[in-house]
C-alpha cells in the first residue's frame, strides 16, 4: 500500500505526560524483542523479524515505536469514520 494516502498518524497512550513528552519532542521507544512475549495477547513474536538480508529474531534490539495509521479513504470531510461492519 503506497504511503501517499496516510492521512493521519495517531499515538495512544496510558498517560497524558506520555503525550506531554511527545509533544516536546521525546521519543521513548522499545527494543523489537520487547514485544516478542507481552502477555494478554499483546506480543507479537514476529516484531521486526521479517527484515530485508535478517534473519528471524536477527533484529530484536531495533527500537520500535508504535502508531496508528488512518488512511484517507478512512476520513470523511477529514474526520475519521468507523466502519462498523468490518
Amino acid at each position: 500500500m503506497p504511503n501517499n494516502d496516510i492521512a493521519y498518524l495517531l499515538k495512544f497512550a496510558p498517560k497524558e505526560a506520555y503525550i506531554d513528552d511527545l509533544m516536546n519532542g521525546r521519543f521513548y521507544m522499545n527494543a523489537a524483542g520487547y514485544y516478542h512475549g507481552l502477555p494478554g495477547g499483546q506480543g507479537d513474536p514476529l516484531e521486526a523479524s521479517v527484515v530485508t538480508g535478517a534473519c528471524i529474531y536477527g533484529n530484536y534490539r531495533l527500537p520500535i515505536y508504535c502508531t496508528y495509521t488512518v488512511r484517507k479513504n478512512e476520513t470523511v470531510n477529514n474526520y475519521r469514520h468507523c466502519n462498523l461492519n468490518q
